[in-house]
C-alpha cells in the first residue's frame, strides 16, 4: 500500500520518538523495504543510517556540507564541504584530517601506472608539482618506487625512491643507495674507511725499486695499482679507494725522495772528501 502526504508547506514534522531510536533521544524518520531498514535521525545534528548491506547513497545529485548558495552549478557526484573534514576524528585542524591510514589504490596492471597526489602551482587549476607511485611489476610479488616531481614548464621527476636507493635526476639507481646524475655541490663529504696506508711507512714494508716501476709505467701507461682509463670510464670512481690509492703513492714518494736526499747527501760527502784529498796533494808538492 503506497501512501501519499500533500501538504501546502512542503513541510512534514517528526516528532521526537523519546528514547526508542537507535541513538537514542529524538526525531525518528524510519524507511523499511524487504526488511532492510534505513534512517533520518535528529540527534545532536542530523544522522543518515543504513544497515550493514545497505549503506546511505547519494547519487546523481552533489552533496554540499555547510554551504547557504545552492545556486551554483556544481555538477552531479561531487561532494563540497566549506569547514574542515574529520576522518576518524571529530576536531580536524585541516580541510582534510584523516586519523589512521591513507590508501591511494592503483588499479591498472601496466608498466608505470599508479597514484597520485598533485599540487596546484596558483589558485585551483594552475598545474604544480606531483607524488606519484610508479609500477615497476605486478604478480606474486609487487614492485613499484616513488617519484617526487617539481613543475617548470612540466613535471619533471627529479627524485626516485626504489627498493631502497635514492635516484636524483635518475630513474635507474643501479643498486647505489644514492645515485646522482649531475654535479654535487656541499660543504661537507666524509667517507667511511676500513683501511689507511701507514704501513707504508713502517720497517716491514718493501718498497718497489724504481726501475721495476718505470719498466710497469712503460708496458701500461700508468702506475702500479691505479685503475685504467678504460676502468673508470666503465665503472666510475670510487672516492673512497682512490684517495687510499694516492695517499699511498705520495708516501712512496716521500720515501722514495728521502732515499735519493740520503743517497744525495752521501756522494756530497764522497765528493768532498774526494776534493780534500786531491786539495791536500796539491798543496804537499
Amino acid at each position: 500500500m503506497f501512501m501519499t502526504y500533500k501538504m501546502a508547506s512542503a513541510q512534514m514534522n517528526v516528532p521526537d520518538g523519546g528514547a526508542a531510536g537507535p541513538l537514542g533521544g529524538g526525531s525518528w524518520l524510519k524507511f523499511v523495504t524487504g526488511g532492510n531498514t534505513a534512517s533520518i535521525i535528529e540527534n545532536n545534528g542530523l544522522n543518515l543510517l543504513g544497515g550493514a548491506t545497505q549503506p546511505v547513497r547519494i547519487r546523481n545529485a552533489s552533496l554540499l556540507v555547510g554551504y547557504v548558495n545552492l545556486g551554483g552549478n556544481y555538477g552531479a557526484g561531487n561532494a563540497l564541504i566549506s569547514g574542515n573534514m574529520g576522518i576518524g576524528n571529530d576536531n580536524p585542524l585541516s580541510p582534510l584530517d584523516v586519523n589512521g591510514n591513507l590508501t591511494l589504490r592503483n588499479s591498472l596492471n601496466t608498466l608505470g601506472a599508479g597514484a597520485r597526489i598533485n599540487f596546484t602551482g596558483f589558485g585551483r587549476d594552475f598545474p604544480g608539482p606531483s607524488i606519484r607511485s610508479y609500477l615497476d611489476y605486478a604478480g606474486a610479488h609487487n614492485y613499484s618506487r616513488l617519484v617526487l616531481s617539481s613543475y617548470y614548464d612540466g613535471n619533471k621527476d627529479e627524485i626516485t625512491l626504489v627498493n631502497g636507493t635514492i635516484g636524483i635526476g635518475t630513474a635507474d639507481p643501479r643498486g647505489y643507495k644514492l645515485a646522482v646524475n649531475g654535479s654535487i655541490h656541499a660543504k661537507e663529504v666524509k667517507v667511511d674507511l676500513i683501511s689507511w696506508p701507514d704501513y707504508v711507512f713502517t720497517p716491514a714494508f718493501v718498497l718497489t725499486p724504481l726501475t721495476e716501476v718505470k719498466a710497469y709505467i712503460n708496458r701500461n701507461h700508468r702506475l702500479p695499482d691505479m685503475p685504467s682509463e678504460q676502468e673508470v670510464k666503465e665503472s666510475g670512481l670510487n672516492l673512497g679507494e682512490m684517495n687510499v690509492k694516492l695517499l699511498k703513492k705520495i708516501e712512496e714518494l716521500t720515501l722514495y725522495l728521502i732515499d735519493l736526499k740520503t743517497q744525495n747527501e752521501t756522494l756530497k760527502e764522497r765528493v768532498k772528501l774526494i776534493e780534500d784529498i786531491h786539495k791536500n796533494e796539491i798543496n804537499s808538492r
